[in-house]
C-alpha cells in the first residue's frame, strides 16, 4: 500500500508519462502531402453511389491513396 506522498508521486509520474507518450505518438504520425488533382464531384461518373463519388474525389485529391471499400 502506498503512502499519501508516494501515491501522489506515482499519479504525477503516470500523468506526465501519458502526456509524453501521447506527444511521442503525435510526432510519429506521418501525413502524406496531397499530390493529386482536384476534380469536381459533378465530373465523377453518375453510376457511382454518393459514398463512392466522395471516396473517388478524395483519392484523386490525395494522389496516393488506396480505397478498400465495397
Amino acid at each position: 500500500m502506498f503512502t499519501t506522498a508516494s501515491a501522489i508521486c506515482l499519479k504525477n509520474y503516470a500523468e506526465s508519462t501519458t502526456m509524453d507518450y501521447k506527444e511521442f505518438l503525435k510526432n510519429k504520425r506521418i501525413k502524406a502531402k496531397p499530390c493529386g488533382i482536384s476534380v469536381p464531384r459533378s465530373l465523377v461518373h453518375d453510376m457511382l453511389f454518393d459514398f463512392q463519388k466522395d471516396l473517388t474525389v478524395w483519392a484523386l485529391r490525395k494522389g496516393r491513396a488506396a480505397i478498400f471499400a465495397e
